[in-house]
């Protein structure tokens, strides 16, 4: 059974063939893949993940950071004490560009017969992490500088023991819901362009969860808005993206 939430974005796609060219995106969007397993009894605990997110070239910590609290200026999530963040860069900030993102993912639970739970979000650095620092390109945010994350409201997952579910949308985009066939799991779809009026330089997922694991892909660009920009055309970078992320796919 597929259940989706949203919905504007099939409406665009009928005007794609003809305004396609109005919103050129990069030549190389990047393709990342990720995953991420949490302890059964401890929530939030780590118990192992992987991906291609940034790694620190010192200490070779990574591709998942711990950080203990939310950005500054985004309210606290109930039930959130922490997030796990894995990063990835595209291309420079751009000021007047926009950044659209195409993410497909397995959600399942380790341990059958127990409760479990999983939010999902994303974040991104700020135009004032980039600006001025010549250092931005080569690592994200750390958690000391929670001042320049956004995060969106994230996705909320729940497991009764037998079935996940989703229990609260993502604060923006489109999602569709698709069951799996064994282990009462998910596999969720996500499109969406972030809403910001700049191409941020870093973007991460971000997780936090009990019982819970998943791994998938995620694909994001850097979109050139023309002027005068309108909602149509800058929907169909979102289009553009997740049509070139799911031929890769096959």
């Amino acid at each position: 059974m597929r259940k989706v939430y949203g919905g504007w974005i099939p409406l665009v796609v009928l005007c794609l063939g003809v305004a396609i060219c109005a919103v050129p995106a990069s030549a190389q969007p990047v393709d990342s893949f990720f995953d991420v397993f949490f302890e059964i009894d401890v929530p939030g605990e780590l118990a192992q993940g992987g991906g291609d997110g940034w790694v620190d070239p010192q200490t070779n910590e990574g591709p998942w950071f711990r950080y203990d609290q939310g950005p500054v200026n985004d309210p606290p999530v109930p039930g959130v004490p922490w997030w796990w963040n894995q990063w990835f860069r595209n291309e420079d900030y751009k000021e007047g560009n926009r950044k659209v993102v195409s993410m497909g993912f397995d959600l399942w639970a380790p341990a059958q017969g127990q409760a479990g739970e999983l939010w999902v979000t994303l974040n991104w650095s700020t135009p004032d992490y980039s600006i001025g620092n010549p250092d931005s390109e080569f690592a994200p945010p750390m958690p000391s500088e929670e001042a320049y994350i956004r995060r969106l409201d994230p996705m909320y997952f729940t497991y009764n023991g037998t079935q996940f579910t989703m229990q609260g949308p993502p604060g923006l985009g489109d999602v569709s819901l698709t069951q799996l066939s064994t282990n009462g799991g998910l596999h969720v779809e996500w499109d969406l362009m972030l809403p910001v009026d700049y191409n941020p330089e870093w973007l991460s997922i971000d997780v936090f969860g009990v019982n819970s694991a998943m791994s998938g892909d995620i694909f994001h660009d850097c979109v050139m808005v023309p002027e005068p920009a309108s909602l149509s055309l800058l929907g169909l970078g979102v289009v553009a993206l997740v049509l070139r992320r799911r031929k890769c796919l096959r």
